[in-house]
């Protein structure tokens, strides 16, 4: 019934795993040498900056310029956090959400790098402000990425076709994809802000996620995360209480999370492993914090769902009637 539902296929993407374990090397090795899990997040970053480099551009020199510019926000929704200024950080959100719909809406090719950018800045500035960092923490974590990446791009080279950048005419009628991902970003940051969620970046990231302006795809995409969600959290939470509270646990399951970005070539099966392995690094932690990255995956999704499907039918509504040749309205 379940193969009904999703495609469930474990076939692994041997030089994605390759790909990601050079560049998250540096990290988890200078992690596991002091047994500080902060110096994760320089693994996490150089992760969320080698795959655009794989999918979106084949330029080294974008790839460095990537990561250091997903660390710079990185650390801006980091001090924001902590100076505990909400308007602020809620407004430098939804502009980068901003930005990252527009580069997505230039070319689907860039979606990867869009997506990264966002998720990066996000999930890392959060995780950042959890540690009570130093200037030279902060600079540590920057080389650390900066190693993973320059590791990473000198034995693997990209094959992306270069793409022409040219942004969308607002007479286009797709000109209003610039925004698809405004709503869930600013609906979810509300959210929190107004509950004071705990572990908000999986919420952020959730809604993200699922935005397609294809219908279908949305709802496909939704429901494996669903699914995926599901048996990968109670799975994890089963596990979680068999095992004992290591460090090692968690080294494990953050490697294996990272591996899972693009390890599988069956997203429903990367995202199920990711899931799993999510929950059992948190239940490592504490039980709550995996009841709640769990919740908080499921609303953040349907928050994306509802805000894309709402978009759309905006959309369709708005251009219903109308005929688009040759770059106007008539």
């Amino acid at each position: 019934m379940l193969n009904n539902l999703v495609r469930f296929n474990w076939q692994i993407d041997q030089s994605w795993i390759k790909i990601l374990l050079c560049a998250i090397l540096p990290g988890v090795m200078v992690s596991i040498y002091t047994g500080q899990m902060f110096w994760t997040v320089g693994a996490f970053l150089a992760a969320c900056s080698i795959i655009p480099y794989m999918t979106s551009y084949s330029a080294r020199w974008i790839a460095l310029l990537n990561l250091l510019l997903i660390c710079a926000l990185a650390y801006v929704i980091k001090y924001l956090l902590i100076l505990s200024i909400w308007p602020l950080t809620l407004g430098f959100i939804i502009i980068l959400a901003g930005v990252a719909g527009i580069l997505d809406n230039i070319h689907p090719q860039l979606r990867s790098l869009s997506s990264w950018l966002i998720i990066g800045t996000i999930y890392g500035g959060v995780r950042l402000s959890e540690y009570p960092l130093s200037l030279s923490d902060l600079l540590g974590i920057i080389i650390l990425a900066f190693c993973g990446i320059v590791l990473a791009i000198s034995l693997f080279k990209s094959k992306v076709k270069q793409v022409n950048i040219k942004l969308v005419d607002y007479r286009n009628p797709d000109f209003m994809f610039n925004f698809k991902y405004v709503l869930p970003i600013a609906l979810s940051g509300l959210i929190w802000y107004t509950y004071k969620i705990k572990e908000p970046e999986w919420l952020l990231w959730s809604s993200l996620s699922v935005v397609n302006t294809e219908l279908t795809l949305l709802f496909e995409k939704f429901r494996h995360r669903i699914i995926g969600a599901t048996i990968g959290v109670g799975l994890g939470l089963i596990v979680g209480l068999l095992l004992p509270h290591s460090q090692w646990v968690a080294y494990i399951c953050f490697i294996m999370i990272i591996l899972s970005l693009r390890g599988f070539k069956d997203y429903f099966t990367g995202y199920f492993v990711r899931s799993f392995f999510v929950i059992l690094y948190a239940g490592n932690h504490s039980l709550e914090i995996s009841l709640l990255r769990s919740s908080n995956v499921i609303i953040g999704g349907i928050i994306g769902v509802l805000a894309t499907s709402a978009l759309l039918y905006v959309h369709q509504y708005y251009y219903s009637g109308k005929i688009f040749i040759k770059d106007h309205l008539v």
